[in-house]
């Protein structure tokens, strides 16, 4: 799907894995009937603690980086700061994250960085370079602040959000624009709370559905 141009989530996995719980679920009766509940468990609990300890430490680096972020925004001026300099920029992984925290429509949060543009770099969990890279046009980019695992570079200007669409333009004038129906998010976030996962996923949902 992500290759087709859609998000990929690994929500959109769960309608494959319920049918793998089933047809796993159909294995493990046959096979308590055979060698009985003991063994059953045992290989159950072998298969679930091998990763334990690296989704435990996952979830840790995650959180981490999210409180980061919260460190950079502050460090770097707040918010309004860098979506009045310019349009933002990050890597495909964060995109919704990003997005989300800024208050932007996720399309075009990943694309190329070039300036003028803020670009909010960060490390991956997997150990690569920070990103994305900033390429020959660097020199232009100056570095706005940096916290665990994050970086802000920023060559102020106006710039579209989205690229093609002339009424997404981030200009100092206009430094957060709405391309959607703001009711319908305001609603949302006032309902259930704008720290709530459930707000965030619906209307981030929304929001994708938007586009």
């Amino acid at each position: 799907m992500a290759q087709a141009g859609y998000a990929g989530n690994p929500r959109y996995l769960v309608a494959a894995g319920g049918v793998l719980a089933v047809l796993a679920a159909v294995g493990a009766v046959a096979l308590l009937r055979r060698a009985g509940a003991a063994v059953l468990v045992a290989a159950a609990l072998a298969a679930s603690l091998a990763g334990l300890a690296d989704q435990v430490r996952d979830l840790d680096d995650r959180a981490d980086r999210r409180a980061a972020f919260d460190t950079l925004l502050a460090r770097a001026g707040g918010a309004p700061r860098l979506v009045g300099c310019s349009r933002i920029r990050t890597q495909t992984d964060l995109r919704t994250f990003v997005g989300w925290e800024l208050d932007l429509p996720g399309r075009g949060l990943e694309r190329r960085p070039h300036p003028p543009a803020v670009v909010l770099r960060a490390r991956p969990f997997t150990g690569e370079p920070i990103g994305p890279s900033l390429g020959p046009e660097r020199p232009a980019y100056r570095v706005l602040a940096r916290a665990p695992g994050w970086e802000a570079w920023a060559a102020c200007g106006p710039a579209p959000q989205v690229e093609g669409r002339a009424n997404v333009t981030v200009t100092r004038s206009n430094p957060s624009p709405r391309i959607i129906p703001t009711s319908i998010d305001r609603v949302l976030r006032s309902a259930v709370g704008r720290r709530s996962g459930l707000a965030r996923a619906a209307s981030i949902s929304f929001r994708s559905a938007s586009w």
